[in-house]
């Protein structure tokens, strides 16, 4: 063989060689991208899973700060045993119920590849199962039983969401329409099914204790806004993870493009739904302010809708999908109220009515399918029949769960324990004191406690009180309406022929909210009593000259023995319940000293111009929130020697006062123009100290000085509540 040949032959072994090497480089390479990839699916997955986690925080936020505070603690129990059971109820099986294609189960131990797969996507379903659940508890708040909640999150967890997850992401029938249903990240499978849940609930359980009563209404107010607003921060932030994280791959140009559109859309969608819900709020408010809390519910709103189709609507529609969930919102939240059904954080408006919108809203501006851009109805007739059916299912199975539960009376709490709060039941409290509210009940109490009245009385009385039948009195009312009101008062109250009353009438009142309003009163019952013929009243007339008819303390007497004297030698007593009447201890030392002794009592609700409609009227004040103050401050200082422990309700030892009480009122003697009889007449615990200056030391570097019994005032920097007790 030549030198040239073997030369050649040398040549090409070396170049086969060569490419091996580039075989198996390029083979290496291969092997790194793909774990590459697969590390980075991982990573993305599991870090927009987790960010998704944070809503759980975030629905929790806003539940808790929705609800009144004495069911704080039981709204965030539920909140955290969703999130337990949805991962305990999936690992035992229930996640293969929604994705039956795996061929190991979730709970079985391994390192391949199928298994790192199937634990990021179990992770992911139990987020967004959990949040399905969470959905609900927030509309049953405040009188659910927590017990029955927890079997119905069992329920949601093992036989509602997962068939709904197989219909449309576990390759069920809904997948398999011509054009397939599309739910990128859930605005069926998660919100609509969470508020179609959430309003049979509703219905079935029936409203709080009060809700939609003319008086107790007022009390169902948000008790903490920052909380609700932090929350719905909270849940934006982990929107993000939820919807882009749906997106469960980050390794192409394509998977990243669709991250970078969910981000865009979720984005614009929000705020438009927010700023729609300022304009609305502007206008309906006449100019005058901004409902920060419906805002909040337009935001959330806005990311329900847009949920659905993140990834196929293109960025100026979805400002059109953010606009219109704020109108869906406002229109399922009013219709709400009108039928009287009680969603107290409005669960079925912000995620069933605007998760069904948000599924609609794929089949009109789908980029490729949508009706708005000229293809068709095709996808919007697949989205309506997966709207329909992701209703229908979790309404109809949570409808016969919650009926059963209903019958069996586990679904609702006793009304004992929804008056207290479901925080009482479990033993916990989410405030030891309730700032303001505790505040002035601690304060009257001390006021009270120097001249022998214990809390005990007082919520004695309170309680007492509250079985009355209230008379109303409106003041602003015209001639006819303000004549036949005082006509209604003056049939009940006593007329008997004792000649030792000092007063007809002894008016109870709180100066600053009440004192215009009490004049009045004052006035017509003079008036009225003046024009009559009737017998009884003549006697009246006979009996007691003018400026004895009605007592009214127009003076503002510091002395609380004297006043109190007045309210025990008077034949009725008239408690006039304006605004804050039970903040100040005078009127609850009266109200005590009336009912101890046996004055015949009329209590008289003054209905006061609605704000938001002058032409109506509203009243002003009801029993249960002072009733509940009393409670809570003798439950707290029970055992501390600071309240009396004996009760006020003792009968015996009751009747043995009021006849003492009568029959000193019979001995008085009329026209001896004196006092003559002191408070220590009625026994031991009405003994009165006419003057004193307490200071309450309600926190650390807040104490209130209360100097001549006339005016509450902070003394250190922080902001007073300052108001006139007297």
């Amino acid at each position: 063989m030549s030198n040239s040949d073997a030369n050649v032959t040398e040549l090409l072994e070396r170049i086969h060689k060569l490419e091996k090497l580039v075989n198996l480089q390029m083979l290496q390479h291969a092997d790194f991208a793909e774990e590459s990839g697969i590390a980075m699916d991982t990573s993305w997955v599991l870090s927009s899973t987790t960010l998704a986690f944070l809503m759980q925080v975030g629905f929790a936020l806003l539940e808790a700060g929705c609800v009144r505070e004495q069911n704080v603690i039981a709204t965030w129990v539920k909140n955290i045993m969703d999130f337990v059971i949805s991962v305990s109820v999936g690992g035992l099986g229930c996640y293969h119920l929604a994705y039956p294609g795996s061929e190991i189960h979730v709970l079985e131990d391994g390192g391949r590849v199928e298994h790192l797969k199937l634990r990021q996507s179990f992770f992911a379903h139990v987020i967004f199962q959990a949040a399905a659940a969470t959905i609900v508890s927030g509309a049953v708040a405040e009188r659910a039983n927590v017990g029955a909640y927890m079997l119905l999150s069992v329920f949601m967890a093992s036989v509602i969401y997962p068939v709904c997850a197989r219909w449309t992401w576990g390759g069920g029938f809904l997948s398999e329409l011509d054009p397939p249903f599309h739910d990128f990240a859930g605005s069926g499978v998660v919100h609509l099914v969470g508020g179609a849940v959430a309003l049979v609930a509703c219905v079935i359980i029936g409203p709080r204790a009060g809700r939609f009563d003319p008086v107790r209404g007022t009390e169902f107010v948000p008790h903490n806004v920052p909380s609700v607003i932090t929350g719905t921060m909270l849940l934006w932030f982990g929107w993000y993870g939820f919807n882009a994280g749906s997106q469960g791959a980050l390794k192409t140009r394509e998977d990243a493009s669709v991250v970078a559109s969910a981000f865009m859309t979720t984005t614009l969608a929000a705020c438009f739904s927010a700023i729609t819900t300022t304009f609305i709020s502007i206008f309906c408010s006449r100019l005058h302010s901004i409902d920060i809390l419906s805002v909040c519910q337009a935001i959330i709103s806005g990311l329900v809708a847009i949920t659905a189709g993140c990834d196929v609507i293109p960025p100026g529609s979805s400002c059109m999908v953010g606009i219109g969930a704020a109108f869906v919102y406002w229109a399922a939240d009013a219709l709400c109220i009108k039928c009287a059904i009680d969603d107290a954080v409005s669960a079925f408006a912000v995620h069933g009515a605007c998760g069904a919108w948000g599924l609609l809203c794929v089949g009109i501006w789908h980029r490729e399918t949508g009706l708005a851009f000229a293809n068709g109805y095709d996808q919007l007739g697949s989205q309506a029949c997966g709207t329909l059916i992701l209703f229908l299912y979790p309404a109809t199975v949570s409808g016969i769960i919650l009926t059963a539960f209903r019958c069996s009376g586990i679904l609702r709490v006793a009304a004992e324990t929804e008056a207290k709060g479901l925080d009482d039941s479990l033993g916990q409290r989410a405030y030891v004191t309730r700032s303001k509210a505790m505040a002035e009940t601690r304060y009257a109490a001390e006021t009270l406690s120097s001249f022998g009245i214990t809390p005990e009385q007082v919520l004695e009385s309170l309680e007492t009180l509250r079985d009355y039948i209230y008379r109303p009195f409106s003041p602003q009312a015209a001639d006819n309406k303000l004549n036949g009101e005082v006509e209604d008062i003056l049939e009940h109250m006593e007329y008997a022929k004792i000649q030792n009353y000092q007063y007809f009438a002894f008016t109870s009142h709180h100066k600053k909210d009440g004192g215009e309003a009490a004049r009045v009163f004052v006035d017509a019952i003079r008036r009225q009593l003046g024009s009559t013929n009737r017998a009884e009243r003549r006697h009246v007339l006979a009996q007691f000259p003018p400026e004895r008819l009605v007592f009214l303390d127009s003076n503002n007497l510091k002395d609380l023995s004297e006043l109190l004297d007045h309210a025990k030698m008077s034949q009725n007593f008239v408690l006039l319940l304006t605004r804050n009447v039970f903040t100040r201890p005078w009127v609850l030392a009266e109200i005590c000293v009336a009912v101890k002794a046996g004055v015949n009592v009329v209590v008289v609700h003054v209905e006061t111009p609605d704000k938001d409609d002058p032409r109506s009227f509203r009243p002003a004040v009801d029993f249960e929130t002072p009733i509940r103050a009393w409670q809570e401050y003798i439950k707290l200082n029970s055992g501390s020697g600071s309240v009396s422990p004996h009760r006020f309700a003792d009968k015996t030892a009751s009747f043995k006062k009021r006849k003492n009480a009568r029959q000193a009122i019979f001995d008085y003697e009329r026209g001896s123009g004196e006092n003559s009889m002191s408070a220590s007449s009625f026994g031991d615990s009405d003994v009165l100290s006419p003057t004193f200056s307490p200071t309450l030391e309600i926190s650390e570097g807040l104490t209130w000085d209360v100097p001549d019994n006339e005016i509450l005032r902070q003394s250190s920097k922080t902001s007073a509540i300052g108001r006139d007790l007297n």
